[in-house]
């Protein structure tokens, strides 16, 4: 079991992690957060502009 995440910046770093019932999410620093859902979708929200990030919750 593990988060799988791509297109992160070198100066990223996951602060938290919070898993739910239905969802794991990702706090990388205070203002940016990603969302991986059980059943495979993925939300990213973050301020000051989108930034890719493709992930996964690998069971």
């Amino acid at each position: 079991m593990g988060l799988v995440i791509g297109g992160a910046k070198t100066s990223d770093k996951v602060v938290e992690l919070r898993k739910t019932d239905e969802s794991v999410k990702v706090y990388i620093d205070a203002e940016h957060v990603a969302t991986f859902f059980d059943d495979g979708g993925f939300k990213f929200h973050g301020i000051g502009g989108y930034r890719k990030y493709v992930g996964r919750w690998v069971p």
